[in-house]
């Protein structure tokens, strides 16, 4: 273990389904932390959870951080995975920009 920091927390990953994200994802739950994987699309989500396995410490949140209705609306899958109430975020990013005066 590099950061046994990590062990038994929960996190949420954004961006998680590909890239930095997932590999952010991967590398935490190697570390022994619970892991919200959070993406946009929800097929990419389940499939990123099914790849990553991790024994129930992996739970899929499909949710647009770039949306505060849908971060407003989006609902923790399990009180396991966010006992600790820790938030990491990874690299989301697909080019879009928020409204003028909507902010993140």
């Amino acid at each position: 273990e590099i950061f046994p920091v990590h062990r038994g927390k929960g996190l949420i990953v954004t961006g998680a389904a590909g890239g930095i994200g997932r590999a952010l994802a991967e590398h935490l739950l190697a570390q022994g932390a619970n892991v919200i994987v959070a993406d946009l699309m929800k097929a990419a989500v389940a499939a990123t959870v099914a790849a990553l396995g991790a024994s129930g410490r992996c739970h899929p949140l499909a949710m647009d951080v770039g949306s505060i209705d849908s971060v407003g609306a989006a609902q923790p899958p399990t009180a396991q995975a966010t006992t600790t109430h820790a938030v990491l975020t990874g690299a989301p990013g697909n080019g879009r920009r928020p409204a003028p005066g909507r902010g993140f």
